[in-house]
């Protein structure tokens, strides 16, 4: 197969796979283009091609044809198409995956590795019997619930908590997030419905941005997971923060990010969607911090509703995200 597209002055640019498909067999055939990394091609989910021309492809007045190639006509196709899905952005490598039907099946990840487990139903109480309860700031007048409380009775999850995004918002202090060297693992898992008027691309939905005492550390370091990325910040730099599609408003969204050594992977609703290799490790502990922190910033408070959220000291597999994703 070849995936081919001309490159203005770069001329014509393709990436051919490797694999050559047989006479009567059924393939899923999927190929990606952004500019940040070019061309990619998957068969059965895999990846079997690409060609890093970032460049852009150019636009012409040709009609898109199926099974026919309009430019250059009498290329007809002598085969079957089934299932035809034109996307106007690169999926991940999971949504790949889950069009091609290679679905993890859900894997029940129980309490091994699990520190903390807060389902926000009415308190910020740990339920894993680790005893690392949580302290709800600004509970009576910092939330989204009748009066300014933080609690919401929500139409699909029931009660959840919820955060007003103001300077004096809420937030919730929930214990420490170990030091983060490049060797050891966690993943973070919760449920999330952000509201449209938030407007921040760097709020703290879960993790922090200086320590307990509302300084920075020396040197600058924080984790955070944020509206359009999961910051991973060390040296006064953000080299290895982890961009994903921003996330939209107004809908329960399932969130994990997996810390598998030097690894970092972003899941929405089950499946992966951002992956990228982190290369500074951190020297300290961090405050875990929901809904923002305690600045008294407006800058880093998050406007929204959250429940469920657990922290694991080991790396989930693809099975066990699922699994959280769909209860």
């Amino acid at each position: 197969l070849e995936y081919a597209f001309s490159g203005s002055t770069r001329g014509w640019q393709a990436a051919t796979t490797a694999t050559e498909l047989d006479f009567g067999e059924w393939y899923h055939v999927a190929a990606t283009y952004d500019t940040t990394v070019g061309a990619t091609v998957y068969i059965n989910g895999v990846q079997d091609a690409s060609n890093p021309d970032a460049g852009g492809i150019d636009t012409n007045q040709f009609p898109l044809l199926i099974g026919e190639n309009p430019e250059a006509t009498g290329r007809l196709l002598d085969g079957m198409l089934d299932e035809l899905m034109i996307y106007n952005r690169a999926l991940s490598e999971g949504e790949i995956l889950y069009l091609a039907g290679k679905r993890p099946k859900p894997v029940d990840p129980g309490s091994d590795g699990l520190l903390a487990c807060y389902p926000l139903d009415g308190d910020a109480n740990d339920t894993s019997g680790n005893g690392i309860n949580g302290t709800i700031y600004n509970a009576e007048t910092g939330g989204l619930g009748d009066g300014g409380s933080v609690w919401v009775d929500d139409p699909e999850r029931g009660i959840v908590i919820s955060f007003n995004g103001t300077a004096s918002g809420a937030y919730v202090r929930a214990g420490e997030i170990p030091q983060m060297t490049l060797t050891n693992d966690f993943t973070w898992s919760f449920w999330a419905k952000q509201k449209a008027e938030n407007t921040a691309d760097n709020d703290i939905i879960l993790g922090n941005r200086m320590n307990e005492n509302a300084v920075d550390f020396v040197p600058r370091q924080f984790i955070k997971f944020t509206p359009t990325k999961f910051e991973w910040h060390m040296n006064g730099n953000g080299n290895d923060n982890l961009d994903y599609e921003d996330i939209p408003a107004d809908v329960w969204i399932h969130h994990a990010v997996v810390k598998t050594s030097n690894q970092l992977t972003y899941y929405r609703n089950g499946y992966a969607a951002s992956s990228g290799i982190i290369t500074q490790a951190l020297d300290f502990p961090q405050p875990l911090y929901f809904g923002g922190d305690n600045e008294g910033s407006e800058g880093e408070n998050w406007n929204g509703l959250m429940s469920d959220v657990c922290i694991y000291n080991r790396a989930l597999s693809d099975g066990e995200v699922l699994y959280l994703a769909s209860n």
